[in-house]
């Protein structure tokens, strides 16, 4: 009994030894010592839209300008500006009114004037933006005075 005894004594630790060499399943990180390439530039279509729109106010005067300001972002990966689309349209009681699309690059402004039959009334002013399939709308209450 104490040669059987003496013998696991021994074997204990060597079958230890073996489970614990073995492969792992992760492999064995090698460095090359160069850095990883750098990401490629995002294109245009993966960059979000980027729009502003501002207004002098909600309170227009009727038969003077009011002025309107509709900004659009990003540039191409050359840094070029990109061309949008900006389509405007006024609601009017329920009713949509049509003003127009126009194609411009970095800022597009104009101007309306009121006319006296709008005045005390809520109207709506919308203006979205547009760069493909990537569109911004804005909307902006006026009550011409």
């Amino acid at each position: 009994m104490v040669g059987v005894c003496s013998r696991l004594l021994v074997l204990l630790p060597l079958v230890a030894f073996t489970l614990g060499c073995g492969s792992s399943s992760k492999p064995a990180a090698v460095s090359t010592g160069a850095a990883p390439p750098p990401p490629p530039p995002p294109s245009a279509a993966s960059t979000p839209l980027r729009a502003t729109f501002r207004a002098l106010d909600h309170r227009p005067k009727v038969d003077t300008p009011w002025r309107y300001v509709v900004g659009a972002a990003p540039n191409d990966p050359n840094g070029r500006p990109i061309t949008s689309l900006v389509h405007v349209r006024v609601r009017v009681r329920g009713v949509w009114l049509e003003f127009g699309s126009n194609r411009f690059t970095g800022a597009y402004q104009d101007q309306v004037s009121w006319p006296p039959s709008a005045r005390g009334k809520l109207l709506i002013f919308e203006a979205t933006v547009a760069q493909g399939t990537r569109l911004k709308t804005f909307r902006f209450w006026l009550r011409p005075r």
